[in-house]
């Protein structure tokens, strides 16, 4: 009776899940980005969350599917002109995803994650003023600021660098952490530029922070700051982060409290929390002056705001600038022009290693010794930079979802929306449409002078990098302005010359500065050439050029120390920095790096570590193989050769982390990802040299073996599991924590899970240590009779592999004639029955 009614009930959630959605819901004539778009968010969710290839992948999808694409059952992304006027500037509410990711303090809101119309709108009204272009550009606490900025941290960290013969006495080399060849990670710096004039800004420029020349705690700050933006706002609440910036507010309220009570005036030099003030201002206007409850609340919203705009303002001036830096080093004939434009304002900036903002009476009549910010907004060149740099890399190229107003459904480009759907648009993939902007993945500030009146329109309202609407980007004005000043200051006084020329990958947190969002950070100062900076190798090695990677492996090479074994016999795997390995040699297979990622990526991390895999590419070889380089994490520890250890014990551990591998299931085809033909203790000297496509395919090729001994194998009826097969001492770290990681995964694959049974018994290693390990393996396993017969048919295929040559079965030549004719294998030496528990 049950299942009659279980029927019915299967039937209608068919209907209304699965053959609705494809068939006859509105969004049915959307093109899909998947065929299980319409009815199940999983490939979107892969997409997004694991893979990390959001921007790129939708980017994909509308060139080849046309300006909407349904990207999940209530998702739909959208790529147009029209579409953004009809989202963006149609008022279409923000969905749960900002609150949920951009509140700060546990649960104060701010811009960024408010979802009302109108909590927005009142608290914006109370900053908009002082972020408004024409504020900006007359701002006397801004020139101040910039002027501070610029000639006492910004101009001489660099000056320093370029020319340390003139500071015979600073330590500055020393604080900055440069190597030997004068080079200089420009990221972190740039971040500093923008937290540094953001925060001067904010709080005024002595309550703001110094991250410019304090470089070790801007390094603390940073590295802080990188896990901060990955956790939810329950998970940072009150951490050093976002402390540091309730530190700055409650220093300006004490500062404007004392104002208050008749202090006196600002000193020479300093300047006004103009962004603080006037929110402070708004916001204390609205509570109840004699209720404690009310001001703590507004001083937690105060601090909220203050805490999303340092957050966007220093991350965005990092990226943006670090990107001018690295199309300049690139084109020196642009560098020459720009220069020229710039050394037509009044005054130049060119700074002078004595020079200080008190160097003389005349220069403070003058009353600035930097141009105009009118100025510097009216140079073509400059602005045609910057506009472009946004354009190909924009600091947040992440979609920004809205949702259709509740009412009628709404149309895009065609087709009908309904409401409550999840539409949404990015400035990666806008700003990259081809009628608009041709060559859109070329770099070319020109088109920005060269395009006549109507083209520049279009151009324009395509460029997204603020956002649009009523909710877009509230330091636009702001920040146009640092990139103005920061790249100008730098460009007027040094030629930039090349260092990276690599494919940059831009993906995706919210902002482009993420682990899986690569800029190419190194910069080089005047006349001096570039080496790694391994602080930040993690970061770089997915984008580097390869012969730039080869280069530091054979300098690391070089040196002894590095190698992390010295057996002959196993390709080198050695350590180019404090958290970066590479194995390579001929043999190091894509499979090989394919199956290691995923073993990192779905193994409990409490049961065993696996060291993540950055990046794995081949080159040619005078051989008929390629050398393959794995770049991967490395962690440190000893490997089990290199402890006395009870070998029974640590047998015992391996078994419980062989059955954690069981648990990794790996669909039909046995072997590696990314397939390949297979090596190790199994599969005889030269590995199979077939390739498998399938389980048949495998018992096809043992089955040719077994023929010697009238046996045949079928290996069908069990499921293909995760497998090590190389679990000798060498390959097992103990790490100071007391657990156990796993190397060299060149032998592994899916596999039934006896495979690893039958390679624990031929592993090469110490005796002792491989009755010990096999035993613990078997025992664990707990085989059934058919497995353990399968365990023997794999060895004798083996055998049969040692002793004679087969060739690859699409290869005619054979070198069997007659199998038949050969002699019987010998037989396998005696092993002592194996305890069962």
């Amino acid at each position: 009776m049950i299942y009659l009614l279980a029927i019915p009930v299967l039937a209608v959630c068919v209907y209304r899940y699965v053959i609705y959605p494809i068939y006859f819901s509105p969004l049915a004539r959307v093109p899909k980005a998947h065929f299980t778009s319409p009815f199940l968010p999983t490939w979107l969710w892969w997409i997004r969350n694991y893979r990390c290839r959001e921007v790129s992948t939708i980017y994909a999808l509308h060139k080849k599917l046309g300006p909407v694409v349904q990207l999940a059952p209530n998702e739909v992304s959208v790529n147009s002109a029209n579409g953004l006027k009809t989202i963006y500037l149609g008022g279409f509410p923000k969905d749960n995803y900002y609150e949920d990711l951009f509140m700060n303090y546990e649960r104060y809101p701010n811009l960024a994650s408010m979802l009302s119309f109108k909590a927005h709108s009142e608290q914006k009204r109370m900053v908009s003023r002082v972020y408004s272009k024409s504020f900006i550009l007359a701002s006397e606490d801004l020139r101040v600021a910039s002027e501070k900025l610029i000639w006492e941290r910004y101009l001489p960290m660099f000056e320093r660098i370029a020319l340390p013969s003139s500071y015979p006495s600073d330590r500055e080399e020393e604080r900055l952490k440069l190597d030997p060849e004068k080079t200089l990670n420009v990221f972190p710096p740039f971040q500093a530029v923008g937290m540094d004039f953001m925060t001067a800004y904010l709080f005024g420029i002595d309550a703001s922070t110094d991250f410019l020349r304090d470089t070790e705690y801007r390094d603390h700050w940073l590295k802080l700051y990188s896990v901060f933006k990955t956790q939810l706002p329950k998970q940072r609440a009150f951490g050093e982060v976002e402390n540091l910036c309730l530190k700055m507010c409650d220093q300006v309220a004490s500062q404007l409290s004392c104002k208050e009570k008749g202090a006196a005036e600002l000193k020479t030099g300093s300047t006004k929390p103009v962004v603080y003030g006037q929110l402070f201002n708004g916001i204390f206007s609205q509570i109840n002056p004699g209720s404690d409850a009310e001001k703590a609340d507004a001083r937690f919203r105060v601090a909220s705001e203050m805490m999303d705009h340092i957050v966007a303002g220093h991350e965005t001036t990092g990226i943006t600038l670090t990107y001018i830096v690295y199309e300049l080093s690139q084109n020196p004939e642009l560098q020459a022009k720009l220069r020229e434009e710039l050394l037509t304002l009044s005054p130049p900036i060119f700074y002078k290693q004595d020079s200080t903002l008190e160097s003389s009476n005349a220069e403070k009549e003058k009353g600035s010794r930097l141009p105009s910010f009118h100025a510097l907004d009216e140079l073509p060149l400059l602005n045609g930079i910057v506009h472009e740099t946004l354009r190909v890399y924009p600091a947040a190229p992440l979609p920004l979802p809205r949702v259709v107003p509740a009412g009628k459904p709404v149309e895009l480009e065609g087709y009908q929306i309904p409401a409550g759907t999840r539409v949404m648009s990015s400035a990666y993939t806008l700003h990259r449409n081809p009628e608009v902007f041709p060559e859109p993945e070329s770099w070319k500030p020109y088109r920005w002078i060269e395009a006549d009146k109507t083209h520049l329109e279009k151009m324009r309202r395509l460029f997204w990098a603020f956002g649009s609407g009523g909710r877009m980007c509230l330091g636009s004005n702001f920040a146009l302005q640092a990139w103005h000043g920061g790249g100008s200051s730098r460009q007027s006084r040094a030629r930039l010359f090349l260092l990276i020329n690599a494919d940059v990958d831009l993906e995706t947190q919210f902002t482009a500065s993420s682990s899986r969002y690569r800029q190419p950070c190194r910069g080089v100062m005047p006349h001096y050439w570039p080496d790694m900076p391994f602080d930040y190798l993690e970061w770089l090695v997915p984008v580097l050029p390869e012969s730039w990677l080869i280069s530091l492996y054979e300098q690391a090479k070089a040196q002894k120390t590095t190698h992390l074994h010295d057996d002959p016999y196993v390709r080198p795997v050695i350590r180019i920095s404090d958290k970066i390995a590479v194995k390579c040699g001929h043999g190091v297979a894509p499979g090989e790096a394919a199956t290691q990622q995923y073993a990192y990526q779905h193994l409990d991390r409490r049961v065993v570590r696996v060291p993540r895999v950055y990046r794995y590419f081949q080159v040619k070889s005078n051989s008929s193989w390629p050398i393959g380089y794995i770049f991967m994490e490395y962690i440190p520890g000893k490997t089990l050769e290199e402890v006395d250890l009870n070998n029974d014990d640590i047998s015992k551990r391996l078994a419980d982390i062989v059955s954690e591998l069981a648990t990794v299931s790996g669909g039909a085809i046995p072997g590696q990802i990314n397939g390949g033909t297979l090596e190790g203790y199994l599969w005889g000297d030269d590995g199979t040299k077939d390739v498998f496509r399938s389980v048949d395919d495998m018992n096809h090729w043992l089955n040719r073996r077994l023929k010697l001994l009238n046996k045949e194998i079928d290996l069908r009826p069990y499921p293909l599991v995760l497998c090590h097969l190389d679990l000798c001492r060498r390959n097992i770290k103990l790490l100071d924590d007391d657990s156990l990681c796993l190397l060299d995964w060149g032998h592994s694959g899916f596999f039934p899970r006896f495979y690893e049974v039958a390679a624990a018994q031929c592993i090469n290693d110490d005796g002792a240590y491989i009755r010990s390990l096999s035993n613990a393996v078997k025992n664990k396993a707990n085989l059934s009779e058919d497995e353990e017969k399968c365990v023997w048919l794999i060895l004798r295929a083996r055998a049969a592999s040692l002793r004679y040559i087969f060739e690859p079965r699409e290869n005619n030549l054979r070198t069997l004639a007659d199998i038949e004719s050969l002699p019987p294998l010998p037989p396998l030496p005696p092993v002592e029955p194996l305890p069962h528990k």
